[in-house]
């Protein structure tokens, strides 16, 4: 945490929000550790990995997912999109030296 802020929102929806992004982080990380940073109002979640070969909408729509052989049903970042959009807040997807880098960003 590289600055403290405050959040307003629900605290369980974030939290699954939250949730749903270090899980794929963990889930498609090429190797640990994974990194999560607090700052500037926002939470980012880092992993190590080949780029998403799509545009980050694709992921965002129900029922999609990077390798169709992968567990689960395509469901999480459609679900984190939902959260973060009701909150008004935004999120955003950076590809940065070999990292996948999803932020949500609280300013509203």
């Amino acid at each position: 945490i590289n600055e403290d802020f405050k959040i307003s929102g629900d605290l369980d929806y974030l939290s699954m929000a939250l949730k749903n992004l270090i899980d794929n982080a963990l889930k498609y990380t090429d190797s640990f550790p994974i990194i999560i940073k607090a700052s500037n109002n926002e939470i980012s979640v880092i992993n190590s990995g080949k780029k998403l070969s799509k545009e980050l909408d694709y992921y965002l729509k129900p029922f999609t997912q990077e390798l169709s052989q992968r567990d689960g049903f395509g469901l999480g970042l459609s679900i984190v999109n939902k959260i973060i959009y009701k909150h008004s807040f935004k999120l955003k997807y950076i590809y940065k030296e070999k990292n996948n880098i999803f932020k949500i960003n609280f300013k509203s």
